[in-house]
């Protein structure tokens, strides 16, 4: 076989480098930053997470803790989600001497759970929230063929990844007159995540040891998360404001392995290895400023409205020098919509749309992506108990550039679940 040496270096490095670069936007895209998809609470999940202006719902610990001061007496709620379907197209995904090849995955999930306890107090209302706003498990592996001189070259991607999300914290928040209130809730964020990648390339009708790529990090942060909240309440319109502070680092350790293996490219290339252990680990979540409104119409009809800010953040994930895997996360903004049509004194409707635009035309996937989410549900309301069950549907797509390499592609993402939720009142 006779292959043009600086053409085949070519080709798998390009290779390589877009799967590299693929495999990181690909799934953090989808969690630690796209909040368009996350339902906490009891009624907001229906109502397109909207809440800040103030649903008369305990999810207000997480959307605005003053607006607790609109709930009686005390409740427990337990709420989740099952995300049934997820998938995720690219295309052009890899053009390799004139060839191009799309890349489609399927077989995200992710199982939102929160569990609030409410007690009131004379004018006071505190609140103990436990909530796993996202748990996203992957398992996959892709092969690739091009025909390039009369044989085939095989690019295989093997790759594991898991990222959790556990937030405990407490609420409290008074009214400070008859109009007005404020709330605080501090909770306590621990992360997780655990991924490997593994890449090898080369010919099919080729002896030679192909290229090897192996990458694997975990990591284990614990840090502090403040949200505060002020709440108006009116005849029929409500107002909120909610602030949720930038994330305090406390502690966290974590490990990165990585392998290169690029003599069959390259004649005398060193073989690379980065090996580092209990290494300080930093995970840090951007500051975000939320109002929203709520409207009362004729008694049976409820409108809230949210509109929220998130201000960028970038930081270096390892503290070691020997590890260059900086998280840069551009500025967010989100708007939402939701209704509550009730259509007796036992059953309400609800519905909700949430917009999730892009402000950034260039940079990692998440930057210049447009989400859209539709949220419909409904809820039997009894003497102490309320039981809702909804489902919602989100669509992503938009056209991408990896700055690193300069390539651009099309990407569309899909999700579609189902919501639970149960609230005592006693």
């Amino acid at each position: 076989m006779i292959v043009d040496a600086n053409k085949f270096v070519r080709t798998v490095v390009s290779a390589l480098s877009v799967l590299i670069l693929f495999h990181s936007t690909e799934v953090r895209s989808q969690v630690s930053y796209n909040t368009n998809i996350i339902p906490m609470g009891d009624k907001e999940p229906l109502m397109g997470n909207t809440g800040t202006g103030g649903l008369n719902s305990s999810g207000a610990v997480y959307y605005n803790p003053g607006a607790l001061t609109m709930l009686k007496g005390n409740s427990f709620s337990l709420s989740g989600s099952a995300f049934v379907r997820y998938r995720f197209n690219a295309a052009p995904f890899v053009d390799i001497d004139g060839q191009t090849i799309d890349y489609e995955g399927v077989g995200y999930q992710s199982i939102p759970t929160s569990l609030i306890f409410v007690r009131s107090f004379k004018q006071w209302r505190f609140a103990l929230s436990v909530m796993i706003p996202m748990e996203f498990n992957f398992h996959g592996s892709r092969d690739w063929f091009f025909d390039i001189d009369n044989d085939k070259l095989e690019l295989f991607l093997s790759q594991d990844y898991s990222e959790r999300l556990f937030l405990v914290g407490l609420s409290a928040a008074r009214p400070i007159n008859d109009k007005w209130s404020v709330g605080v809730t501090l909770y306590g964020q621990y992360y997780s995540l655990f991924s490997t990648i593994n890449i090898q390339t080369g010919f099919v009708n080729s002896s030679s040891q192909p290229v090897t790529q192996y990458e694997r990090q975990q990591i284990t942060p614990t840090s502090l998360l403040g949200i505060l909240g002020i709440h108006r309440l009116g005849e029929k319109w409500n107002f909120g404001l909610r602030v949720k502070l930038p994330s305090a680092h406390l502690f966290g350790k974590g490990s990165y392995y990585s392998f290169s293996d690029l003599s069959y490219l390259i004649v005398g290339a060193p073989i690379e290895r980065v090996n580092v252990t209990e290494n300080s680990v930093y995970f840090r979540t951007p500051m975000d400023i939320r109002i929203g409104v709520s409207f009362l119409h004729r008694d049976n009809w409820k409108f809230a409205s949210d509109l929220s800010y998130g201000f960028p953040v970038s930081y270096q994930q390892f503290e070691s020098e020997e590890v260059d895997l900086e998280i840069d996360s551009p500025s967010t903004i989100r708007w939402s919509f939701g209704l509550e049509r009730l259509i007796s004194d036992k059953i309400s409707m609800y519905g909700g749309l949430s917009i999730f635009p892009s402000l950034d035309e260039s940079g990692s996937t998440i930057d210049n992506t447009d989400f859209g989410t539709l949220y419909l549900g409904g809820k039997m309301i009894t003497k102490h108990l309320e039981t809702s069950v909804g489902m919602f549907y989100s669509l992503g797509s938009g056209t991408t550039e990896l700055s690193d390499s300069g390539r651009t592609f099309f990407q569309e993402f899909e999700n579609m679940g189902v919501f639970f939720g149960t609230n005592y009142k006693f």
